[in-house]
């Protein structure tokens, strides 16, 4: 299937479909949707939006937006990259980096962005601090401001 083919079609008819925004005291309704966010600790999504749809009552889609502190892009030189001495101090300047943002904005996610080409120097400099691949692909939207935001 290609992304740009059509969804597939519904094979039942809702009774009652209500989109809406999840709050965060009703977190623990996610396993019901199934989906990625079943089995995970959603204890860090203390801040998110959560766009969500019930059918019937029952919630069967979630899509969180939450503020995230992003690490990237990662570089080494190549004809440093086997060096343990700037790999180290790499790391230990990423680490006074992160600390501070993490705990300004109670965040407790982070994320780094690794070209495929560069996972292979790259990924291992990042999985030592814990960061852990994410299965999938990139997606980004860029939005723009409403240049007239007050319309009469």
């Amino acid at each position: 299937m290609d992304l740009t083919d059509a969804p597939p079609t519904l094979t039942r008819t809702p009774t009652t479909v209500r989109g809406f925004q999840l709050p965060m005291d009703q977190l623990h309704r996610l396993p019901e949707a199934g989906g990625p966010l079943s089995e995970v600790d959603t204890s860090h999504m203390h801040r998110a939006n959560i766009a969500a749809v019930e059918v019937d009552g029952r919630l069967v889609a979630y899509w969180p937006v939450w503020r995230a502190i992003h690490a990237e892009p990662l570089w080494v030189a190549e004809d440093w990259r086997n060096s343990p001495a700037v790999i180290r101090a790499l790391l230990r300047e990423l680490e006074h980096a992160l600390d501070p943002l993490l705990q300004e904005t109670g965040e407790s996610v982070a994320f780094a962005i690794i070209g495929d080409a560069d996972i292979l120097a790259s990924g291992r400099y990042a999985m030592r601090l814990g960061f852990q691949r994410v299965p999938g692909d990139l997606f980004y939207l860029m939005r723009t401001p409403d240049p007239d935001p007050v319309k009469g």
